[in-house]
């Protein structure tokens, strides 16, 4: 497991998806699962900064990826809000709207997925599938 913690500028984004870019890497994840593992991010990290104290001046939020034999997850922890509100993983939006779609494209690309709430963070994490490539036997397809 590993962990690493960001400034909560929108700056911040970019290089949280770069981070785990390299660290998947480094453990020989598939490209496609690191793909999809940075859009994760992206998208934990940038609801950080716009609904809770992470995006606030001298904020901050972490981000942990963790691979396991089947499944890589990857999580981020915000400094939590007044509300202590989570995320709202079965709203639908209006097909055209401009904001919310983002938790949907997780939902579809996730195993599984958590939410871990109290008084002064929350950590979102999504558990991804590991990409197996196939096994030749025998010289043939």
């Amino acid at each position: 497991m590993t962990t690493k913690r960001f400034a909560g500028l929108p700056g911040s984004v970019a290089l949280a998806r770069a981070w785990v870019r390299t660290e998947l890497a480094k453990h020989g994840v598939d490209d496609d699962a690191i793909e999809e593992a940075v859009l994760v991010v992206s998208e934990f990290a940038t609801n950080a900064l716009l609904h809770t104290r992470s995006g606030d001046l001298g904020g901050t939020f972490t981000v942990t990826t963790e691979i396991q034999p089947t499944r890589a997850l990857v999580s981020v922890t915000d400094q939590g809000n007044d509300t202590q509100s989570t995320p709202a993983w079965g709203r639908r939006p209006a097909p055209l709207a401009e904001h919310g779609h983002g938790l949907q494209l997780v939902v579809a690309m996730a195993e599984t997925w958590t939410t871990i709430t109290h008084h002064d963070h929350c950590t979102v994490t999504a558990h991804l599938p590991l990409l197996v490539p196939a096994q030749r036997s025998g010289g043939a397809w």
